[in-house]
């Protein structure tokens, strides 16, 4: 379960891609944030309170970016 990093390689796994191939968008500094990192992930963290928002870039490794709602994520080519 995350963040324990196995739950996203076996993700990466059943995609057939490797950690440096995307993101992982997610709502959780502890779950999702720390997890993706620590499989090799780039992590995108989504929370409107900027408390929270906060909070995911001060963990170890931080989110990539966090951004306020999905609408907010940059869209990739």
């Amino acid at each position: 379960m995350k963040p324990d990093p196995l739950a996203f390689r076996v993700m990466l796994d059943a995609l057939g891609l490797p950690a440096g191939a995307g993101a992982y968008v997610g709502d959780s500094p502890e779950h999702d944030v720390r997890g993706a990192i620590a499989a090799g992930l780039s992590a995108w963290h989504v929370h409107a309170h900027p408390r929270v928002r906060a909070r995911a870039l001060a963990l170890a490794g931080g989110a990539a970016l966090s951004v306020a709602a999905l609408a907010d994520l940059p869209r990739l080519s």
